[in-house]
């Protein structure tokens, strides 16, 4: 139903964003990384990903800015944000962020694929 969706990923780690692409990409997902967040708003409008997936700890972001500026768009206030970490307070942050849910480091293939089918548009 909601294969060839497009999610986008923030991850500064390579090897999980590695294994990330590969169980998205054999689920039909499209997978696009960022790196950096200067035009990432814009990016969202533009390509109007089903779900962002976004490490709530990436080391040169900050990632609740870039959850802030998405909330506070009309054109992007919809779109499903789930926040991964190995944090142990992620129940408290998907409150605080109000994204759509979180997904715990380390994660296994099919919670990757359940958090995504679950929360995609």
């Amino acid at each position: 139903m909601f294969k060839g969706k497009k999610i986008f990923i923030f991850e500064d780690d390579d090897s999980i964003f590695d294994v990330m692409c590969i169980v998205l990409e054999s689920e039909h997902y499209v997978v696009q990384r960022f790196d950096d967040s200067s035009d990432f708003i814009a990016q969202v409008i533009a390509h109007n990903p089903g779900l962002i997936l976004m490490d709530i700890h990436y080391k040169q972001l900050r990632t609740e800015s870039l959850i802030d500026q998405l909330r506070k768009n009309s054109k992007t206030v919809k779109v499903p944000v789930i926040i991964s970490s190995a944090d142990a307070n992620l129940e408290k942050l998907v409150l605080k962020y109000k994204v759509s849910g979180y997904l715990k480091k380390p994660f296994d293939m099919i919670a990757l694929i359940n958090i995504v089918k679950n929360n995609i548009e």
